[in-house]
């Protein structure tokens, strides 16, 4: 299980983060390692046990969620693409927006750089 902090600053990013590269090769092979980087999943019990050590009030605290990016192929949506999926502890049933996103990783107008995309659905 990978650490929650790197999604949560994937998340923050804004809905689309343009990576600099060096030519269209470049910007290919740079759309795919991060994506293979990102492939697995993230859990928030780090986030958990900081809170419990430092007595964070427990409407305050964080839950335990658990989120993956998972690889698939849909060539007709991109050539890179992951699905994000949420699953939270406490409630299954629990649903919000970010639950489940498709991310596409294209290159940018200038084909120089990733464009890094998500869809809500």
């Amino acid at each position: 299980m990978k650490s929650f902090g790197l999604l949560v600053g994937i998340s923050c990013l804004s809905l689309a983060m343009t990576v600099a590269a060096v030519g269209p090769v470049a910007a290919q092979t740079l759309a795919a390692d991060v994506a293979r980087m990102l492939v697995g999943e993230y859990d928030s019990e780090q986030q958990m046990l900081e809170d419990k050590a430092n007595n964070v009030p427990r409407e305050m605290a964080h839950a335990q969620i658990n989120r993956s990016f998972v690889a698939t192929e849909a060539p007709a949506v991109s050539d890179i693409v992951l699905v994000w999926t949420t699953a939270y502890a406490a409630d299954p049933w629990l649903f919000d927006r970010g639950e489940f996103m498709v991310w596409t990783f294209s290159e940018n107008t200038d084909g120089d750089g990733v464009v890094m995309s998500p869809r809500r659905f």
